[in-house]
């Protein structure tokens, strides 16, 4: 009889005391589902990221605040679509800010240097798939801040994205300042909609 090594559930469980998948046993299906999809063509989209964890802007220089890295070929089929959804805050000072947001190396919005002060930020964008090398993108900021609102871009930009989504990409806003902290990003959301 041939040798069959056991995981004990108790050592290994998949869910948890609250009847929810765990972290790992959910990003592992996750990633098994990704898999599958790219192989026979399944259409499976849902969130792919939520991140809460603030980060904020570091002196002067444009700083890297909540980043995520998409897969390679997430986006497999023309017409599959990204959602992203992300929001912080001006600190309570009158620095100019510049509030940048990124698909790859590309930016697909970027604010005028302003002195918005002590006010909220929203971006929401999408990006369709044409073709493993070019998206069709479209960006909205929203802000309660006046500088803002008379902002050469806002509050919708639309641009041709150019990058190679056989590759992993990182999606990130970024920020920069006068000083530390005046640009803070509280929340990342990503989503997948894969066309039917």
């Amino acid at each position: 009889m041939p040798n069959i090594v056991t995981i004990p559930f108790s050592d290994q469980p998949a869910i948890n005391k609250n009847d929810s998948f765990t972290q790992s046993w959910f990003m592992f299906f996750q990633d098994l589902w990704r898999a599958v999809r790219r192989n026979v063509g399944i259409k499976l989209g849902g969130t792919l990221n939520v991140d809460t964890e603030s980060k904020s802007n570091l002196g002067n220089a444009e700083t890297d605040l909540i980043t995520y890295n998409l897969a390679a070929k997430s986006m497999a089929n023309n017409g599959d679509y990204l959602e992203i959804i992300a929001w912080g805050i001006f600190a309570s000072n009158a620095n100019n800010k510049t509030l940048k947001l990124y698909f790859g190396n590309q930016i697909i919005y970027q604010t005028d240097a302003n002195a918005a002060n002590n006010a909220n930020w929203q971006f929401k964008a999408i990006i369709i798939r044409k073709s493993s090398n070019s998206q069709e993108i479209c960006t909205e900021l929203l802000s309660n801040s006046s500088t803002i609102q008379n902002d050469s871009n806002y509050p919708i930009v639309r641009i041709v994205g150019n990058q190679d989504l056989s590759a992993s990409l990182i999606v990130k806003c970024t920020g920069q300042g006068s000083a530390t902290n005046d640009l803070i990003q509280n929340t990342l959301i990503i989503k997948l909609n894969p066309y039917n």
